[in-house]
Formats: structure tokens, C-alpha cells, sequence
């Protein structure tokens, strides 16, 4: 479990490093609109609420995020802080991921990164859907040779992004 932590601290620093200077390939204008929602029909669970946003294009096509959303109960009465949730490898959006986090006051997202929802709403196991994205992290290996805004690297961190945009923009979030 170290050795993950380690590694993910690794990731968000060289992306951190990489927006800071301002060396990207991503229009950071165009990610820091909170992006459309649209209905997950099918998706219910106690204390989220099931949803897509709208990714970046892949391969010309339209794309969708599958996310689950959730606040706390105070968050009527003030806004709250907020998490954006992301899933390690072969993982996908955790509804009971975002209740832990409103349990603790906080709002929060669990976005699913390789254009995949869970099978159930409590399932951990994920599925594609009609409009993912391009698969992640052992598909990615093969993606090498495409275009770079076509491979999952780049359209993951551009919807972890376009979800901290999304957050931003609901009123209940401070």
C-alpha cells in the first residue's frame, strides 16, 4: 500500500509541476468550465446521486464520464469543501467512496477514468459504456503510437480535471 501512495504522490506532483509552469497539452481554459451533466438512468444509491459529464472528444467521437455525487446533510444550511474522488487501477466510481466522504462533510465525486461504469451501483467491478472514453491502464499500453489527446493518460487527467470544474460550480460547494 506504500508503494501506491508513493506513486500517486508521484503522478500529482509531475502533474502539478507540469501545470504550474504551464507546459501543457490540454486547454486549461476549455477543462476549467464546469462541463454538461446528463441523466445515469438505472443508477440509484442512498445518499448519491448518479451522473455523467461530458469528456473531451476521443478519436472525433463525443465522450461521457460516469461519476456518483454526493453532499452532506449540513450542506443546505452552509457550503461545504469537496473531494474529487479517483480510482486506482482496475477500480471505477465508488458510490460508498463518496458516502464516506459526506459522512465526513465533505461533498464529493468518484468519477470512473476508463470511460467505465460500475456494473451495479454498489458493484466494484466496472463495464464500458455506450460513450467512454478510451480504456485505461492496461489498454494503455497499446496506445502509445496514437495520438496524444486520444490516449488514456490524456483524457484521464482532463476528467479529473473537467470533475473538479464541475464541483466548483455547484452552489452547495465553497
Amino acid at each position: 500500500m506504500e508503494n501506491v501512495l508513493q506513486n500517486i504522490t508521484l503522478f500529482f506532483v509531475i502533474i502539478t509541476a507540469t501545470f504550474a509552469r504551464g507546459a501543457t497539452p490540454w486547454n486549461l481554459e476549455q477543462l476549467s468550465s464546469p462541463p454538461q451533466v446528463y441523466p445515469a438512468p438505472n443508477f440509484q444509491a442512498p445518499g448519491v446521486r448518479a451522473l455523467f459529464f461530458e469528456g473531451l472528444p476521443w478519436k472525433g467521437n463525443p465522450t461521457r464520464v460516469f461519476a456518483w455525487y454526493g453532499v452532506p446533510s449540513n450542506a443546505t444550511a452552509a457550503r461545504v469543501p469537496a473531494m474529487v474522488l479517483v480510482h486506482g487501477g482496475g477500480g471505477t466510481a465508488f458510490a460508498d467512496w463518496v458516502r464516506l466522504w459526506t459522512a465526513r462533510g465533505y461533498a464529493a465525486i468518484a468519477l470512473d477514468t476508463c470511460g467505465s461504469m460500475p456494473s451495479s451501483p454498489d458493484s466494484h467491478q466496472p463495464r464500458r459504456h455506450e460513450f467512454a472514453g478510451p480504456p485505461g491502464w492496461d489498454a494503455s499500453f497499446d496506445q502509445i503510437d496514437w495520438a496524444e489527446n486520444d490516449q488514456w493518460t490524456y483524457h484521464a487527467i482532463a476528467d479529473i480535471v473537467l470533475a473538479h470544474s464541475l464541483l466548483r460550480s455547484f452552489p452547495e460547494v465553497d
